[in-house]
């Protein structure tokens, strides 16, 4: 038996049916965004930029930061001799403690700053590392003015060793590395 609508009355619309799909869900929203350190995903890039920052930081360690060779006159100074009061005095002759205490942690800033979130630590190590390096430039330049009679002659750049370039790029890759952002381009 059917029956029929009612004159004026409207019909009621069918069910769906019951294996209906289900509207898509709206992507949740992004909680990194551009500032504050990262999206949801790192770009491998930037990390790569800030762990090799790190790592020239940590080998500027083992070479040498002083290095001069004028006739008999020969010396050089790696990081674990340079004291790190040498950074404000260019007369220290305090051996401890040395330029690793500053730079080791420098260097986990930067390593550690390349993960999600935590830009900020990149930042303030790349900082820290180029002020070390221009401390250290600098204190040397001095140092080289004062230089006895037999030094005449020698230049900033035959006076320094390379560490001190390790430092300052390293510095440089870990203010780039937390300043670049770091969400990998969607496809």
């Amino acid at each position: 038996m059917t029956t029929t609508p009612e004159p004026g009355a409207t019909p009621t619309p069918p069910a769906p049916p019951a294996t209906a799909m289900a509207p898509p869900a709206a992507p949740a929203p992004d909680s990194g965004g551009g500032g504050g350190g990262g999206g949801s995903s790192l770009n491998p890039v930037v990390v790569t930029v800030c762990v090799l920052g790190a790592v020239l930081v940590l080998v500027s360690i083992f070479l040498n930061w002083l290095d001069l060779s004028v006739g008999r006159l020969t010396f050089s100074f790696n990081g674990r001799e340079v004291p790190l009061d040498f950074l404000w005095d260019k007369n220290s002759n305090s051996e401890d403690p040395s330029l690793i205490v500053a730079l080791i942690p420098v260097a986990i800033l930067i390593g550690v700053g390349a993960m999600k979130k935590l830009r900020w630590l990149a930042l303030a190590g790349g900082i820290l590392a180029i002020v070390i390096a221009v401390l250290f430039g600098y204190q040397a330049d001095r140092l080289l003015d004062d230089a006895p009679p037999q030094v005449a002659g020698v230049g900033f750049f035959d006076f320094i060793g390379i560490a001190p370039w390790f430092v300052l790029v390293g510095g440089i890759l870990g203010v780039v590395g937390a300043i670049v952002p770091r969400r990998t381009p969607s496809v």
